[in-house]
């Protein structure tokens, strides 16, 4: 087994720890859009150019959580405007 240094250690870790925070952040994505389809239809995937500019996990997973339990298309437009600002 070859010798990897520390340094080189590092930057492997690091290398697969932002793998699996983008892994996280698409998927959070894949299923906002889905919720958004299933229930508010093409007018709810409109809403993706928005959700696409937020980076941060647990915002989107807010948001995730928002467009399961909204009544209606207009809140989560704007829980979406209130995370995004």
């Amino acid at each position: 087994m070859p010798f990897i240094s520390p340094t080189e250690q590092l930057w492997m870790d690091r290398g697969i720890e932002k793998g699996v925070v983008k892994g996280a952040r698409i998927s959070l994505l894949k299923s906002i859009e889905s919720v958004l389809r299933i229930r508010f239809g093409t007018e709810g995937v409109a809403l993706m150019s928005q959700v696409q500019l937020i980076t941060d996990a647990d915002v989107l997973s807010e948001i995730e959580i928002l467009a399961i339990k909204a009544t209606n298309l207009d809140s989560v437009k704007e829980g979406i405007e209130n995370y995004a600002r």
